[in-house]
């Protein structure tokens, strides 16, 4: 019990040997901003939980730090009881001033269409890339940890989902951010619980 006590603090003290603080220490939600009512950590999880009580609105976890180029991964455990169950990792995004919203790209987590793998884009364009729903059906494990990475190189960006590849899209219209935060969603309007797990980050 001592030895798993010390992770956190082991993982803080190796990634302060390479010169930057890990996106989640596993402990606690420092170095990300959002509301603390909604937003907690338990067992090692980022997690929300709306499963008693929807939401009105969607919500985000916010990093504080922006990032441009980069490897993203985490594991996401989505549960929905009642309603719409859908979540979503932002990227290279930001805030909509005096709203709940963000603005920017997004992987869309959830069943049906609009969901696991498929690239999104919040408060913009819309649904950028829908992956096969027969794509989706070998790579989602329900009710289960599921395994995301994101990688972002200039105007490129691939999306795996338990290793298998959803999405490789270049950006071409202009004036599209290539930098911003990260933003652990879930969406509103149902009875859901969304856990992040394993969130980290290399910079490229």
């Amino acid at each position: 019990m001592r030895t798993l006590s010390l992770i956190p603090a082991f993982v803080l003290l190796l990634s302060a040997c390479h010169g930057a603080p890990p996106l989640f220490d596993g402990a606690s939600l420092q170095g990300w901003e959002g509301r603390q009512d909604l937003w907690k950590v338990e067992d090692g999880a980022i997690t929300c939980d709306a499963r008693r009580a929807p939401l009105p609105a969607n919500a985000f976890l916010v990093s504080q730090k922006e990032y441009a180029d980069f490897h993203f991964t985490c594991e996401v455990f989505l549960e929905g009881v009642s309603g719409f169950t859908n979540a979503g990792v932002q990227f290279r995004s930001q805030r909509v001033p005096n709203s709940h919203e963000m603005i920017g790209y997004q992987v869309d987590l959830g069943p049906g269409d609009w969901g696991w793998g498929c690239l999104y884009e919040e408060s913009r364009r819309g649904m950028l890339v829908q992956v096969d729903p027969a794509v989706k059906a070998q790579a989602v494990k329900p009710n289960d940890w599921n395994r995301l990475e994101i990688s972002c190189q200039g105007p490129r960006i691939r999306i795996w989902l338990n290793g298998r590849q959803t999405v490789d899209y270049t950006e071409k219209q202009a004036g599209i951010p290539a930098s911003g935060r990260f933003g652990l969603q879930i969406h509103g309007g149902g009875g859901t619980r969304v856990r992040y797990r394993g969130v980290e980050v290399e910079e490229r």
